[in-house]
């Protein structure tokens, strides 16, 4: 490094295993699980079935319960803590970044790039449930708020909080008139193309899904940036502002606040939710028109609370041993989240469809998290036996490499005792 201390000198190494921080491991690894359990409906039937469902129309009780379970306390909440610990990392990698003397901006940027093409490969040939390409371009958004100050950027949170809600209702009330007024018309035609789409998937080769995930799928992932957007941002800002404050920098410090957090969290979290089961049990009698609009948007609206609560609670629980111990085993899919996030993927449409075992349709709600608990208990296992070898997960590794343009170092250094 010379005088001026210029950043083209200086080594762009990637960060090292030991200045992670574990609280957000642990977060990040129960966020990845949570957001298998409600991928895995969209995994094994037709995500067009669930668009004007609400659980009170599943065929049995237990069915109807576990989809009010996975609605309720699930659906939204996880993909929003995935969401604010990407804002937190963003801020986390540039600062340490530029504590290097180094540009952060470009190697962001090149980070973004990797995580598209990441996307890119997942959502054209394993999946289009896939959110990486969608955090890549918003991601690029993250630059702008990077010096706002902490209150305008709890203004912008809030203000993209409330466009989220309103965009997420409305375009629920939109499907409901086209479903009143033409549900007749277009109802016959839809089955049939439903029914066509189910004999894809269950019997067609690799090649037909392709085809046909080319043909009607993937270009909903233009509209999903853009659905997604306000919402996605909000949680990426949320993030951002909980860097800024330093509260995963010194949590004991920041204890109070989390706390607040935590109880707010839950009361407003835990209102929702009650709503939301109300008015989808008919307890508050609506229309049809407005009930599942309004369901949506309530639990948009919850979401926002109940996963602070969930990353509130989880900073809570980690000042605790025994819970420590036990949360610990989630740090290291945490780590992983990349790997273990894209092999959900393999592993499941490997079930599902026709090139695989071939069940797809044919899994019950109460199945689904069967096998959820069971992809996660050994993910668990296998993260945790592959970082006590490796210091990161193997397309960890990758993303680093071409963030860097530096191979890290896969196995730990080995400890050689004190200097002479």
């Amino acid at each position: 490094m010379n005088s001026q201390g210029s950043p083209s000198t200086v080594s762009s190494s990637p960060l090292r295993p030991r200045e992670r921080i574990q609280e957000l491991d642990v977060i990040r690894g129960f966020a990845l699980f949570g957001i298998l359990l409600v991928n895995m409906a969209l995994f094994k039937s037709l995500v067009d079935e669930f668009a004007l469902k609400t659980p009170a129309d599943m065929s049995s009780l237990a069915d109807q319960v576990g989809s009010w379970v996975i609605l309720l306390f699930a659906e939204s909440n996880f993909y929003a803590i995935f969401s604010f610990l990407f804002g937190l990392g963003f801020y986390i990698f540039l600062e340490r970044v530029a504590a290097k003397s180094m540009a952060p901006t470009p190697l962001y940027s090149r980070r973004l790039v990797g995580l598209m093409l990441f996307g890119l490969v997942h959502l054209v040939f394993i999946w289009t449930g896939d959110i990486l390409f969608t955090y890549s371009v918003i991601g690029f958004l993250l630059l702008v708020f990077r010096r706002v100050r902490l209150d305008a950027l709890a203004k912008w949170i809030v203000a993209l909080f409330v466009l989220a809600v309103l965009i997420e209702g409305g375009l629920f009330f939109i499907l409901a008139l086209v479903e009143v007024f033409l549900g007749d018309k277009v109802g016959a035609e839809q089955a049939a193309m439903m029914e066509q789409a189910v004999k894809i998937f269950k019997q067609g080769s690799y090649l037909d899904i392709l085809l046909y995930r080319l043909s009607w799928e993937v270009w909903g992932a233009v509209f999903q940036i853009v659905y997604w957007m306000p919402s996605i941002l909000a949680y990426f800002l949320c993030g951002l502002y909980a860097a800024k404050r330093g509260i995963f920098k010194d949590v004991e410090g920041n204890l109070p606040f989390i706390r607040r957090v935590w109880r707010w969290g839950l009361a407003l979290g835990g209102f929702f939710t009650l709503l939301n089961l109300l008015v989808g049990t008919e307890a508050i009698s609506l229309s049809s028109l407005w009930q599942l609009p309004l369901m949506r948007l309530i639990n948009h609206a919850g979401a926002i609370f109940l996963s602070a609560f969930y990353v509130s609670s989880l900073v809570l629980l980690l000042r605790r041993e025994i819970p420590k111990r036990v949360l610990s085993v989630l740090a290291a899919p945490g780590r992983m989240a990349l790997t273990n996030y894209l092999s959900q993927s393999v592993i499941c449409v490997f079930i599902f469809y026709g090139y695989g075992l071939g069940y797809f349709n044919q899994v019950s709600v109460w199945g689904g998290i069967g096998l959820t608990a069971a992809i996660v208990s050994l993910q668990v296992i296998w993260s945790n036996l592959w970082l006590a070898r490796f210091n990161y997960g193997p397309l960890e590794w990758l993303w680093r490499y071409f963030t860097y343009r530096q191979k890290p170092a896969m196995k730990p250094v080995p400890f050689k005792g004190p200097s002479a």
